[in-house]
């Protein structure tokens, strides 16, 4: 396991093996929702603060943002980058993303208009 995230009720791990695993909690015990892909080694992975949204970032150039919807994961969106991906995260009130890339840059996005902005 690379890196893990808590929501309230979720918890997401990346792997190294182009996996990320989507934890639910359930009568006080961590069950395996969903394992979703990417296609090179996932760095970070990190759950929306009110849980049932995800967002991952990977060796593949891409971070990817994932919703559980009626306990199937489905691909959100996808978010290219130049360079490999270290992180990817949700600010605290859930309308931005921020992600980091192995050329030194790093990227916000603002989810409701799809709009970014590179620092």
């Amino acid at each position: 396991m690379v890196n893990a995230s808590f929501s309230r009720n979720y918890l997401v791990t990346a792997y190294g093996d182009k996996t990320a695993k989507i934890w639910g909690l359930v009568a006080g015990q961590w069950q395996e929702r969903a394992t979703v892909s990417h296609l090179d080694g996932v760095l970070d992975a990190s759950c929306i603060p009110g849980g049932g949204h995800f967002v991952t970032a990977s060796r593949d150039y891409t971070a990817k943002i994932w919703g559980l919807d009626n306990e199937q994961c489905q691909k959100k969106a996808v978010i290219q980058h130049s360079h490999y991906g270290y992180c990817a995260s949700f600010s605290p009130d859930a309308s931005h993303i921020a992600t980091t890339s192995h050329g030194n840059t790093a990227k916000t996005w603002l989810l409701k208009s799809k709009v970014n902005n590179d620092i």
